[in-house]
């Protein structure tokens, strides 16, 4: 095998039918000059189509292949019965329930549209069957994976959480760019990821899994939580993640400039993966952002040349990230831009103030409550003695 064909077979191996023909579809749209991997791609997209008789996918396949669309979208719903119905009739027909005398309950319409591919028809027959079958089945599991081939992030997070399906939460959050969501769910896939359970019908592989949950860590993580989570990681797995350790051990150590310098090359390992290319631009803002945070969290003050000489970045983008940064109560501190200065702790500074003013005037008030009684006291005991 070509190292081409290695890589991919770690992003597709052992993942769902619906989702491996999304990931073999995204592979077959990149530019790439490995003939071999893109035989096996078109290889392994005609064995699904043969086993779902998908007519709708054979055309898809075809404009990816030739470079006829970027838009890589199958499953949707026939415009027409009539362009539906021949479609179905080129290719194993007898396999859709449309074309079929035999009526079929709601359940088994719903399934069968799914195996075959008919994400749209299928995600209908599945609402449906909600419906009309007296269940506790609500078929999240199926609805959340459709929506996240199609596209549909944030409908996919929802059914996903309502389950408890963290891993396919989690990739969703990712694509969505709901990023601090996506932060939440890291403890529960690190889990998973220990437990070494076989990767089998899954939205993503532990190889790309672990992936995943690092890019997360560089966007939100401190350097020291970043390392606790890789530790966790690189101990449980013998994939050989050579540049993946080597910006893990960059963010670690803080090395931020250099870390900073390889984020090009970052983006392409972005752009392989379903969930991180349609986010990577906002995923890179976030790491960017990330790192400002952890570079100034020590610093009651530091200027924008030092950080320049830091971390690379010009003036203008270290202002607007730490403007964010401020505005996300994610630092505490100002921005002095009439000498280029971020001042930290200001709402540290601000707390302790508060604080000491809140502590003199209880003083103050307990203070005068002693005196009102001395007072008292005293006028008693003269009152007694006269």
């Amino acid at each position: 095998m070509t190292e081409r064909q290695r890589l991919i077979t770690k992003y597709i191996s052992k993942l769902s039918k619906a989702t491996a023909t999304r990931y073999n579809l995204h592979f077959l749209s990149q530019p790439n000059n490995d003939e071999s991997a893109r035989h096996m791609l078109l290889d392994n997209l005609e064995i699904i189509r043969k086993d779902t008789g998908n007519a709708e996918l054979g055309n898809v396949i075809d404009d990816v292949s030739s470079r006829k669309t970027k838009s890589i979208t199958f499953g949707h719903q026939s415009k027409t019965k009539s362009q539906s119905k021949s479609k179905f009739s080129e290719s194993h027909a007898d396999r859709d329930p449309f074309t079929q005398g035999v009526k079929k309950n709601s359940e088994q319409r719903a399934i069968t549209l799914f195996n075959s591919l008919f994400l749209e028809d299928s995600l209908n027959a599945f609402e449906k069957a909600k419906k009309d079958l007296d269940i506790r089945n609500k078929y999240y599991e199926q609805r959340a994976e459709i929506n996240l081939v199609l596209g549909r992030y944030r409908e996919a997070i929802a059914l996903a959480s309502k389950c408890r399906l963290y891993d396919m939460a989690f990739v969703a959050a990712i694509a969505a760019g709901e990023l601090d969501y996506a932060q939440m769910l890291v403890a529960c896939n690190l889990r998973a990821i220990e437990s070494q359970k076989p990767d089998k019908d899954v939205v993503a592989t532990t190889f790309e899994m672990i992936h995943l949950l690092l890019f997360i860590c560089f966007a939100k993580s401190t350097s020291k939580e970043t390392e606790a989570i890789a530790r966790q990681i690189f101990n449980n797995t013998n994939y050989e993640l050579t540049f993946l350790k080597e910006m893990t051990e960059l963010f670690i150590n803080r090395q931020f400039y250099e870390f900073i310098q390889k984020l090009g090359e970052l983006k392409d390992i972005f752009d392989l993966s379903i969930y991180t290319s349609p986010s990577s631009l906002h995923l890179i803002s976030a790491i960017k952002a990330n790192i400002v945070a952890n570079e100034v969290e020590p610093y009651a003050s530091l200027s924008f040349d030092e950080l320049n000489n830091k971390l690379g970045l010009s003036n203008d983008e270290i202002a607007s990230i730490l403007r964010t940064l401020i505005r996300e109560g994610r630092v505490n501190g100002k921005i002095d831009l009439i000498n280029n200065v971020y001042i930290g702790g200001v709402a540290d500074l601000q707390g302790r103030q508060m604080d000491d003013l809140i502590n003199r005037t209880v003083l103050v008030r307990q203070n005068f409550q002693l005196n009102l009684w001395k007072q008292e006291y005293n006028q008693i005991n003269t009152s007694k003695k006269t």
